[in-house]
């Protein structure tokens, strides 16, 4: 018999997150459309968001919220910002971001 509890799980959690201020931030310079697409925990406590903007979008980011300027491709980029409860409590137990849409 296999030990089922150290088998990876998939679940699907639903959250409206009122608190996230990279969302906060985006939604402020008029930002639309965006989708979280990955999170990662930066040494400091800071915490990056890949976020699919969309070119036109990604065009209009201010730099001092990418991190160090970085972006994937035309309509991702990495911002950074403290994070928060979702965010760090997704990074504190090991598990990953499936997909955020706004």
């Amino acid at each position: 018999m296999t030990e089922t509890w150290r088998e990876p799980y998939h679940i699907v959690i639903e959250v409206e997150n009122k608190e996230c201020r990279m969302v906060g931030k985006l939604a402020a310079l008029g930002f639309k459309h965006l989708k979280v697409v990955d999170v990662r925990s930066v040494k400091g406590g800071s915490v990056r968001h890949l976020m699919d903007l969309g070119e036109d979008q990604t065009k209009k980011i201010p730099k001092e919220l990418t991190a160090k300027g970085h972006t994937e491709n035309k309509s991702t980029v990495w911002l950074e910002s403290p994070g928060c409860g979702v965010c760090n409590t997704i990074l504190a137990h090991d598990a990953f971001l499936g997909t955020v849409y706004k």
